[in-house]
């Protein structure tokens, strides 16, 4: 573990982040593990420090310094290329940033901060395990809660076209999962699957990309 030390004398206020992550090491090129604050209603990351340590799972210990007054959270999460927010696994609020305290102690706990958690908490959690798995049955048998998805999309069989895997790593055109989500494929299905992320492009590239970097666990 590598403690990362700041001096305090810079202006702003001082976050120091300590817990255990695990899953560091499943994300795609572009995308960076950091402790970043945000300002109130967006999602770009006004100061930021990525986690370099460990490179696999273990402990942090990463200290945040210059904080200005205009953040209003502070969070251990995952941001792309240009420093926008697509997870977030733990938040520091408002009320705790304000402290006097000279170095604001942020607590992460244990943390699974890989790329298909991110996408089970933000797409296969919220949206499909509602007919996916939540009320113990699954829609041509496949399970999106969590535990279970990743057993029943990765190098397993379509049963709408048994010609294709429901995710293929590395190839996301050959994937169905992508193809019911990403094209009009799925509209003479029960449900047009293609409503759940179209509008969010962000999803989209996440889940396109976790694909495309193999689809680790």
């Amino acid at each position: 573990m590598v403690h990362e030390h700041y001096n305090n004398t810079i202006d702003g206020r001082v976050v120091r982040a300590v817990g255990n992550i695990s899953g560091k090491e499943t994300w795609a090129d572009g995308y960076s593990l950091a402790i970043a604050g945000f300002t109130d209603n967006s999602e770009y990351a006004v100061i930021m420090k990525k986690i370099v340590e460990p490179t696999s799972d273990g402990p942090i210990d990463v200290t945040l310094a210059g904080i200005p007054d205009s953040v209003s959270s502070i969070e251990l999460c995952a941001v792309n290329s240009l420093r926008i927010r697509v997870a977030t696994f733990a938040t520091l609020s408002t009320d705790d940033i304000k402290t006097s305290l000279d170095t604001i102690p942020f607590a992460v706990g244990s943390q699974d901060v890989s790329m298909l958690n991110a996408i089970q908490d933000n797409l296969f959690s919220t949206t499909c395990a509602n007919c996916h798995g939540s009320s113990n049955s699954a829609a041509a048998g496949l399970f999106l809660t969590k535990g279970k998805s990743y057993e029943n999309l990765v190098n397993i069989q379509s049963k709408k076209n048994p010609e294709l895997l429901r995710v293929k790593p590395g190839d996301t055109e050959n994937s169905m999962l992508s193809q019911a989500l990403f094209s009009n494929i799925s509209r003479d299905w029960h449900y047009d699957h293609s409503h759940e992320v179209l509008e969010n492009n962000k999803m989209k590239n996440i889940l396109n990309d976790w694909i495309n970097s193999g689809a680790r666990n």
